[in-house]
């Protein structure tokens, strides 16, 4: 995997590089210092996978996050060393795919020649299990019915497009509605405060042992599979511990088949395959099922493997998304 490095700091600079040349099946694309120089870059020889920090000499890493997915889209991981404030959110808004926190475990000053790497390490390893799908038709719409549940599965660029769903509702919803979304345990509180802020609807992370009320929003909470056991409470576990997603969207949407119906499913922009195949069993027990149009995604893989595999009851672009759910509120 080629991977590019943007890092204002010339300490922590050194140790990223370092890291991906002693990393075995990675390449060092190019390293850049700015913003700017990092959009120049991608246009001329766009990486496999960018390394983003946030604070950046000619600005911040949100900003040049979204200039270079307008100009020249690729996948990028945020870097940073603190999991606090909105920062790694309004980047994941501007369509970076992930976070990942380098926290150091004591106080002190940073020494960047200790930085932990261990976390980038993890991550990498991940995507690179899951990078590579490829585009398919999409199946005819149908009708859909009013749901007691709606169940939302993203990834890369997903909290752009939630954020966008949830802001469209002029209330709140009259029925639970759920949230899986590929985030790192550190950075789910952050989410949680950056959604209700950007949206005004009421979420609260999904907390093992609590039945999902109406009107209520709840996001996984991280580090193990977020799922609803057999009274519709929510509950964790770590199996299965080989998925390279965590929280795995299909292991949501398979412990959610046995819900009443109607229900609804949206499977939103992401990396990989997650979600595809609980998206067709949600199908196959009667759920409305709907994919993101994958022309309008940061990632289509997720989606697009969903209409591969004909999971899709409805396929729409996240305007209609909006609109469509604006009206349970109307």
């Amino acid at each position: 995997m080629r991977i590019a490095i943007v890092n204002g700091n010339p300490q922590a600079l050194a140790a990223l590089q370092a890291f991906v040349l002693a990393e075995p099946g990675l390449k060092l694309a190019w390293t850049a210092t700015t913003g700017a120089a990092a959009l120049t870059q991608c246009l001329q020889q766009r990486p496999e996978l960018l390394l983003m920090d946030l604070l950046l000499p000619d600005g911040t890493g949100a900003d040049a996050i979204h200039r270079i997915m307008a100009e020249a889209p690729c996948p990028i991981v945020v870097t940073t060393t603190s999991a606090q404030g909105n920062a790694p959110y309004e980047a994941l808004a501007r369509g970076a795919m992930d976070a990942v926190a380098l926290l150091y475990p004591g106080p002190g000053e940073i020494q960047w020649s200790a930085m932990p790497l261990e976390p980038l390490r993890r991550k990498l390893a991940q995507f690179r299990r899951i990078l590579g799908t490829a585009p398919a038709p999409a199946p005819p719409a149908t009708a859909i019915r009013s749901p007691r549940l709606l169940a939302i599965g993203a990834s890369t660029g997903g909290p752009a497009v939630i954020a966008r769903l949830l802001g469209a509702l002029a209330g709140p919803l009259p029925m639970p509605c759920v949230i899986v979304q590929h985030i790192d345990a550190e950075f789910a509180d952050g989410m949680v405060r950056w959604l209700t802020s950007e949206t005004k609807q009421s979420v609260t992370l999904a907390l093992a042992g609590v039945l999902p009320e109406p009107g209520g929003v709840y996001l996984s909470g991280g580090g193990g599979h977020l799922v609803l056991d057999k009274a519709g409470r929510f509950a964790y576990r770590q199996e299965p511990l080989k998925c390279p997603y965590r929280p795995s969207i299909d292991e949501f949407f398979l412990s959610a088949c046995s819900q009443p119906l109607p229900a609804w499913a949206l499977l939103l922009t992401g990396m990989g395959r997650d979600g595809a195949r609980g998206l067709a069993k949600l199908r196959s027990a009667g759920w409305t099922t709907i994919a993101q149009e994958p022309a309008s995604c940061a990632v289509a893989g997720m989606p697009q493997a969903a209409i591969d595999l004909a999971a899709a009851e409805l396929v729409l672009d996240p305007a209609r998304m909006a609109s469509m759910l604006s009206q349970l509120t109307a």
